[in-house]
């Protein structure tokens, strides 16, 4: 399961222009969730970073749904969406920013985690992220 967020500095940029990006996840038979998130032109910090979390959180509550495998979840993007990708993985629920989410509050965090900085990361021998696991 990928979940996807565009770049643009924050303040431009959309998730249609990146929609290109992911092809080959859809044809590896990957399900994509695209997000887009509040500028900074027009809400203020964390504002961005809410509608990620939130996004992660629809992610969670529609995964039996759309049959998306919540153990296998990677979030990533580009420039502006690579640090909202990071922040969305690194914050954590008690940080507060997932109380404006729309939906079911009390089902949206099914695995118990409280971040997914706490999800154990295949690696390979340098330390990276092994792209095949």
């Amino acid at each position: 399961m990928l979940m996807y967020i565009h770049g643009g500095g924050w303040t431009n940029g959309s998730k249609e222009s990146s929609a290109l990006t992911f092809l080959p996840y859809l044809e590896m038979g990957w399900s994509v969730v695209n997000i887009e998130y509040r500028m900074a032109d027009v809400a203020h910090a964390p504002a961005a970073v809410e509608d990620c979390r939130c996004a992660l959180r629809w992610v969670y509550r529609n995964a039996e749904r759309y049959n998306f495998d919540v153990e296998r979840i990677v979030v990533t993007g580009n420039s502006a969406g690579g640090h909202l990708s990071l922040t969305t993985g690194m914050v954590t629920a008690d940080a507060g920013l997932d109380r404006q989410c729309p939906g079911d509050r009390n089902r949206a965090w099914s695995t118990g985690t409280t971040s997914m900085a706490e999800l154990k990361v295949p690696r390979s021998s340098t330390g990276m992220a092994s792209p095949t696991s």
